[in-house]
């Protein structure tokens, strides 16, 4: 199956084995780029995915936080999960002040 043959997800959780955090975003980067619109989120899999033990639990706790921040007090992890975001297309050059 190809990307082209999915419809828009309504989000796409990357978690490649054994990557941290910073490998994960860099995975991201073309998900990011064919869907600009969708939350892209990546998460520390090294750290909270392919572990078993209790960091496993925080791995889905860290997912249910960036899919559902608002169920939480505290918001989303920031150590283990990063929502990517597609780079903000270049807007019109700023207009120069008029002479005063």
């Amino acid at each position: 199956m190809a990307w082209e043959d999915l419809d828009v997800p309504d989000a796409v959780i990357v978690t490649p084995c054994g990557y941290d955090l910073d490998g994960a975003v860099a995975q991201a980067g073309p998900i990011v780029e064919r869907y600009p619109e969708v939350p892209v989120i990546a998460i520390d899999s090294a750290s909270y995915v392919v572990r078993a033990g209790p960091r496993l639990v925080d791995g889905v706790e860290a997912l249910a936080r960036a899919l559902h921040p608002a169920c939480f007090a505290d918001g989303p992890s920031d150590h283990a999960v990063l929502t990517c975001r597609a780079p903000a297309a270049p807007g019109p050059p700023p207009r120069a002040g008029r002479p005063g």
